[in-house]
């Protein structure tokens, strides 16, 4: 190590950036959604906007957590804060500094993006302002939005994150409404077909005609009135690549939200799963090593797991499949997709007798599963690299 250029570049201080995470506000008046969805609403923008990592509102939101757990978890700049109808108090905390606090007057249903971009400000100031990028790669402040609409947004996200067949209808309800009342709102439409396109994929809607016309049509809404709100990246993914089958579309929408919003854990969750489908392996398998890592506690980890494993297993990375398999079956025994890829990971790993161990109790549950019906019902059928899972499940046992 004795280089001249390692020991002149070792004087050079190294540029860092503190790592987010947000407690969700405690709203004193109004509904009960409205504490949260402005914490989100305020990480959201300041990440985007301070190119920052963060921890997703997934596991800091749903645990009983303060300050001290977040830092412990890896945090080095904590948001929380409070408001009322007089303002909005949001403080930020740094090991060995002493707490900050802002306080934004006015706290209406109408003003609330304005609420939130101005606290951003506030907070990107005092985390030493935006990334020094050339000029066409600094990120600007996110196009206004009615007000209405964006309250309305705001509160359908929030059921959206009950993770619940009634929070998703509820949430499309809301979306369907904002749309009819305000249809060049690109947001609004992007919620109306990812949501559609997840009530269906998730049985909750029977009707795929019905949801196929409907997503067309707010998808074609969304693109015409496009804007720099990264939540239109991911949830237009989701349409793309989850009904429509359009996985190159939607794989470059999911590369540009991991950009954007890297904390958020669903993105990037589903976003593995759309990279895969897409044939990018190596990079599916890191989007969900990413949201797991930044998001320990997430009430999808088991489709975390699930979504690296299937990433892993085409990608001949059998250790991996193996691994996350097993965390995904600690949470859920049964669950047919994590004991399919699991049983043919260990059958490429030579472990025979643990790969026909998997597969009776994969049987067990599903008894009428095959190969033939696999191979017809597979996102990844038509790719001729998905023998090699196929042969997998053949030495493994599956009929």
């Amino acid at each position: 190590m004795d280089d001249p250029s390692a020991i002149a570049q070792s004087a050079v201080p190294r540029m860092g950036r503190p790592v987010l995470a947000s407690l969700p506000f405690t709203a004193i008046d109004g509904p009960d959604w409205i504490g949260p969805a402005l914490a989100d609403d305020v990480l959201n923008e300041l990440v985007r906007r301070g190119r920052f990592q963060g921890f997703s509102r997934q596991t800091t939101f749903a645990a009983i957590k303060d300050a001290d757990a977040l830092r412990t978890m890896g945090a080095e700049a904590v948001i929380s804060g409070h408001l009322d109808d007089r303002c909005l108090c949001v403080r930020l905390s740094r090991p060995g500094m002493a707490s900050e606090t802002i306080k934004i007057p006015n706290v209406r249903m109408d003003r609330l993006q304005v609420i939130a971009d101005e606290a951003v400000g506030h907070l990107l100031d005092l985390l030493g302002g935006p990334l020094d990028l050339p000029v066409p790669e600094r990120p600007v402040l996110r196009s206004p939005t009615d007000p209405a609409a964006h309250a309305a947004c705001l509160e359908a996200f929030e059921l959206v994150w009950t993770f619940s067949a009634d929070g998703n209808a509820k949430a499309l309800a809301i979306a369907r409404e904002t749309c009819r009342s305000h249809p060049s709102d690109a947001v609004a439409q992007a919620m109306r077909a990812f949501l559609s396109v997840r009530g269906y994929r998730s049985g909750w809607i029977r009707d795929r005609d019905a949801v196929l016309a409907d997503t067309k049509e707010a998808l074609g809404a969304a693109r015409a009135n496009w804007n720099n709100d990264p939540r239109l990246l991911w949830t237009t993914a989701f349409a793309e690549a989850m009904l429509l089958r359009r996985y190159p579309v939607a794989a470059a929408l999911v590369h540009r939200a991991a950009i954007e919003q890297p904390h958020v854990s669903p993105a990037l969750t589903w976003g593995a799963l759309f990279l895969t489908y897409d044939l990018d392996f190596d990079g599916a398998l890191a989007l969900a090593r990413a949201a797991l890592r930044i998001s320990p506690d997430d009430p999808m980890r088991i489709t975390q797991g699930f979504a690296g494993a299937l990433a892993a297993i085409h990608g001949g990375r059998d250790r991996d499949a193996l691994e996350l398999c097993d965390m995904v079956l600690d949470h859920n025994p049964k669950m047919i997709n994590a004991l399919r890829i699991r049983a043919a990971a260990l059958a490429h790993l030579g472990q025979t007798g643990e790969a026909r161990h998997t597969m009776g109790r994969l049987l067990a549950i599903a008894p009428d599963e095959t190969r033939t019906l696999i191979a017809r019902v597979n996102p990844l059928r038509e790719w001729a690299g998905f023998s090699r899972f196929l042969d997998g499940l053949a030495s493994a046992g599956m009929p």
